[in-house]
């Protein structure tokens, strides 16, 4: 598995929509707001992909240099020869697209609960 850096603020480029490139501390709402609106940032627009399939095509963008192919982890179980030799000697083989728009039982969020004790 590649697991690339990931800095709180990015350096280089930014790589998706919300990725933190300036952190502003102050000690009011109005000061964070004046010294926010001072921020400039100078940013030159790169090549994009928007879909995973895209992603892992030769000769897309890369998303981390330390990640080549976009890929970040491959599984690999069973014999890959046999299971082409089925797929051949097959009487009928179905291939669909099937989107995921994440519709599941999986937060990406922790079910967590902090507690302090007086």
């Amino acid at each position: 598995m590649h697991r690339p850096a990931r800095p709180v603020l990015t350096s280089d480029r930014v790589r998706y929509v919300g990725d933190p490139m300036a952190i502003v501390v102050a000690e009011s709402a109005v000061q964070a707001k004046d010294a926010a609106e001072t921020v400039f940032l100078d940013i030159e627009s790169l090549p994009t992909v928007t879909r995973a399939s895209e992603a892992a095509a030769s000769g897309a963008p890369q998303l981390h240099d330390e990640v080549p192919g976009n890929v970040a982890a491959e599984f690999h179980y069973g014999d890959a020869d046999k299971v082409a030799a089925a797929f051949a000697e097959a009487a009928h083989v179905t291939r669909l697209e099937i989107p995921s728009n994440r519709i599941v039982v999986c937060p990406m969020e922790p079910r967590s609960a902090l507690g302090e004790y007086e």
